[in-house]
């Protein structure tokens, strides 16, 4: 008796762990190759991952995650925005914060947070190119080798704490 009802309690648990995440979880994922999809965001995460896939993203996403090579993105809005890979091109609106990392992804952002946090830029790994205007307190940080970081700032607002280590960076105030 005890050998059935051990795995049936077992496989409760499991299907109520599965439930239970897949109820949490909202992430609308965009998986493969080759994929050119519009997708129209209402405040739920997005994550797209694999490669040469172009999406264009309309609304307000909360985090959009870029996993990958080479994909095309372009978003009007987000909570956070992580890109992740190599040559991928991201052309956004407007994100709370980025985060920038492996090599040679180029990203066009407006950095504005909501709330009274500052927005973040984080751009690591290895010749990343990174445009940015701020339209809010921004801190800016660059670590790794060879990235190329342009920013301006909107009227009114203060230029941004920046923090660089590493080698060979450009970061310069375009504006």
């Amino acid at each position: 008796m005890m050998k059935l009802h051990i795995p049936a309690i077992g496989l409760m648990a499991v299907l109520t762990s599965v439930v239970t995440t897949a109820a949490s979880s909202e992430e609308l994922k965009i998986e493969g190759s080759g994929i050119t999809r519009d997708v129209a965001c209402s405040s739920n995460d997005v994550g797209i991952y694999g490669a040469n896939n172009i999406i264009k993203l309309t609304g307000k996403c909360d985090d959009i995650v870029i996993h990958g090579t080479k994909h095309e993105v372009t978003f009007e809005s987000a909570n956070d925005v992580s890109v992740s890979g190599s040559e991928n091109k991201v052309t956004g609106g407007q994100a709370d914060d980025l985060s920038v990392e492996v090599a040679n992804n180029e990203v066009t952002v407006t950095l504005k947070s909501n709330g009274n946090a500052r927005a973040e830029l984080e751009v690591s790994g290895a010749e990343n190119l990174v445009n940015v205007t701020l339209e809010s307190d921004t801190k800016i940080e660059v670590e790794g080798v060879g990235h190329k970081v342009n920013w301006s700032v909107a009227s009114g607002i203060k230029d941004p704490a920046i923090s660089i280590s590493g080698a060979n960076h450009e970061v310069k105030k375009v504006n």
